[in-house]
This record gives C-alpha cells, structure tokens and sequence, in this order.
C-alpha cells in the first residue's frame, strides 16, 4: 500500500463555469476500500447540483463558508465544522461566501458513486 498520494495522482475535474474543481480519490483504487475523498475548491456561489448517495457523507470545511440543502433544510458551516449526510438523503451545497471555499467531502464507500437528482453543471453550459 501507498501511504502518500499526490494530488496529481488524482482525477480533477471542473465543477462550474468561474473555475471550482474537485479532486477525487476512490479508496478501492489505492487498497483503502473503507473511505473515498472529494477535495473540492468552489468559487462564491458555485456548488453541486441535488443529488445524492446510497452511503454516509461527512464533509469537513477547510477555507470559507458553505450552505448545505440538505433534505431540504439549510445548514451553514464555516471552517473547524462537520456536516453529516446519512445515506440516501438528496442534498447540495454553496459557496455562500465570497472567497474560495475548500471543503473535503468523505464518502464512506469504495468509490464515489452520485446519483443527481437534478441536471450537474457540465463544461460548455
């Protein structure tokens, strides 16, 4: 097993029009099956579209302020807080500040599987 993954050894992607990015790291990819990792940078009022998963998400804010719908109830967390999503439950989430928010979102699943419940933001929309 690798005890050190680089950031460059992660599939990147584009997550809206003014630059927000994820960084994805599939636990079953690296011999860690129990846990997956979105590392995501979000420009003031980008995030992703409803969706949800059939596993428990924790996220952990690092840099700014977000705000969670999260069954329809809005939870704002800001950096040094935990918001807790159980299995199954449609949720989205904000940059709701006006500076970069860096979040970790932790799936509690081999891989990181989404289910979207509304259409995501794609490159070319």
């Amino acid at each position: 097993m690798n005890h050190l993954i680089e950031s460059d050894d992660m599939p990147v992607f584009p997550v809206g029009p003014a630059g927000s990015r994820a960084s994805i790291f599939n636990g079953a990819g690296h011999g860690f099956p129990g846990v997956s990792l979105m590392l995501a940078e979000l420009q003031p009022g980008e995030g992703p579209a409803l969706h949800r998963h059939d596993y428990d998400e924790a996220f952990t804010i690092g840099q700014g302020h977000a705000a969670f719908t999260i069954d329809g109830t809005v939870v704002e967390a800001d950096p040094g807080q935990v918001v807790l999503i159980p299995a199954g439950i449609p949720h989205s989430f904000v940059n709701a500040g006006p500076d970069v928010l860096k979040l970790t979102a932790i799936h509690v699943a081999p891989r990181v599987a989404i289910e979207w419940l509304e259409p995501p933001w794609m490159p070319g929309d």
